[in-house]
This record gives structure tokens, sequence and C-alpha cells, in this order.
């Protein structure tokens, strides 16, 4: 529940706001454009019990609202591009999530969203793309090694990406690698079961990391049953009642939730 948990966001670290001109030679993927080191002691700060302030950034205004006091809390929550870029605050993290997403999907997303409901021209997006996507190699995707769980997630038909009418409306399938985790078995057993998807397992033979791939039609209804019977204790873990998302989004949440309580078993052992 919101009244244990507090969240520090990465984009409230930008240097600047949407309208300064330094975004012409630079993209929010490169550490130079954010306040790294404020972030990272404001995180540390957090876990060690301490209240920190924290100007935050208004997306819709592109601008930033006056500086808050973050207190204290049982959970924090640590969100960005460069969460796992520093060892030293990556190293204190209970549960490491990196969300990848298949890159002619984000760019089908991207384009939807910038040209149909933001209004921009298809040029100046493209654009903006481009610059990204070497930033996005060179800084976020190297982070992936620092993750406990890397989600991905990737159109069943590649094809479709080019006729369908909304790149939200076709099929996804996710693909899932599990480090530091030993519930994929169980996990496989009640996603075929309950939730009628299919499984691909890859086990690495020189390491622990365990790769899943998952794909099929599965309703918010199915995954909360699927919850209940993986996680018995929820409302230990939960003070709040859990709203599942259908489809992919409803199973990246059902996997972060197993990746938190096999954490916490750990730390109570």
């Amino acid at each position: 529940g919101s009244h244990t948990v507090v969240h520090l966001s990465g984009d409230d670290y930008h240097v600047w706001d949407r309208f300064a001109p330094m975004w012409k030679g630079l993209t929010h993927l490169n550490p130079r454009a954010n306040d790294l080191q404020r972030f990272n002691s404001d995180a540390l700060a957090l876990m060690d019990g301490k209240p920190v302030i924290c100007r935050h950034y208004d997306h819709s205004a592109g601008r930033f609202l006056a500086p808050v006091t973050l207190q204290r809390n049982d959970v924090v929550i640590v969100s960005g591009l460069h969460a796992l870029r520093m060892p030293r605050l990556s190293k204190r993290f209970d549960v490491a999530v990196f969300l990848d997403i298949d890159e002619d999907l984000r760019r089908a997303w991207k384009i939807h969203r910038d040209v149909n409901e933001r209004g921009h021209a298809l040029e100046t997006v493209l654009r903006s793309m481009e610059r990204r996507a070497l930033d996005s190699q060179r800084y976020i995707h190297p982070q992936r090694a620092a993750a406990d769980l890397v989600l991905k997630l990737r159109p069943v038909n590649q094809r479709q990406l080019e006729s369908a009418a909304s790149p939200h409306a076709i099929p996804l399938k996710l693909s899932a690698q599990i480090r530091n985790g030993t519930y994929h078995e169980r996990l496989a057993r009640i996603l075929i079961g309950i939730c009628g998807l299919h499984l691909d397992i890859e086990l690495a033979e020189d390491s622990d990391e365990v790769g899943m791939t998952i794909e099929g039609d599965v309703s918010a209804e199915d995954i909360a049953l699927a919850a209940a019977s993986l996680a018995p204790n929820l409302q230990e873990m939960l003070d709040i009642r859990p709203e599942w998302e259908d489809g992919m989004t409803g199973i990246m949440q059902l996997m972060v939730l197993l990746q938190i309580e096999e954490s916490l078993k750990n730390r109570i052992r």
C-alpha cells in the first residue's frame, strides 16, 4: 500500500526541463543529462531511513515543481533509465527488474503516440528515435546484467506491426530471464494448467539463469487465480487488493511479485 511505500523516480533528476536548448545535443538516456550523483545519494539515504528533498518533474508541463520532502518508508522503489547503472546502488536492491521492449515494437508505439496522439511531425519523431538508439545501446542495455529479472515484450507476429491499425492491438509474447530465482517450475505448471498459456523454458548450462518464453491469451481473473496458488501468503505481503491486468502485462506483474516474495523469504532466513 502507498502508506508503506516511497518512490524515487529518475525522471526527477533530469538536469534541465523540456524547454532547455541543451536537449538538442543530448538525450535523456545520456548520463550527463541527469544528476546521477544526487540520484544515487538520495536513493541510498532513503534505504538508510533518512528523508530527502527532491524536486518533481511534471511530464504534462515539462517543468520542475517546487522541491518536496520524501520521507523514509518500509519499501523503497527506485525507478528510471539509470537505476541499475551505479554498482554501489544496484548492489543494495533486494529485487532488480529490467524492462526491455522489442525495438520494432518500441518504434511503433512511439510513432503512434507522438504522431497520432501528440501531433508531432513524423520526420521529427524519426530523428529523435535515431538519436536515442545509439545512447540506448551504449548506456541502457548494459544494465540488463545487473537485473534479477529481465522482461522483454515482443510481437507474436512481427509482420502485424506493419498492417495493424494500432500497435497496441497486436498480440504480444513475453521473454523473461530469471536470475536468483527458484520459482520457474511452479510458475510454468500454473501458467499452463490454470492460464492455458504456451511456454518454452531454457536452462543455462553455465549459470542458474532460466529463460522463459510465454505466449497466449490470459485474463486478469486467471492471473489472480494463478497468484493465489503461487503465493498463498499474498495477504501478508500486500495491504491492498491487487489490480491485475489482462495479457502479458499481468504476467509481468505476477513474475515481479514472485521475485519479491522469494527475496523476502531469503531475508527472513
